[in-house]
């Protein structure tokens, strides 16, 4: 996998605002996307290359 993306952006203000990351990745010229949400940023990204990799598998099923 490739990662071909990776955006920060904050949802809330204040001392425990939320953040937003959106990641995409590529596996054989194809795209997925994979978005998370956390106080913490390092779960937030955690969790999108999850989703991204959640969906890239998804698709893998469906093929096979």
């Amino acid at each position: 996998n490739v990662l071909s993306e990776f955006t920060v952006k904050s949802v809330t203000g204040g001392i425990d605002a939320i953040g937003e990351v959106l990641i995409r990745i590529e596996s054989e010229e194809v795209g997925y996307t994979g978005r998370g949400a956390d106080t913490d940023i390092i779960v937030a990204s955690a969790k999108a290359y999850i989703n991204a990799l959640n969906r890239l598998l998804a698709a893998r099923e469906m093929i096979d």
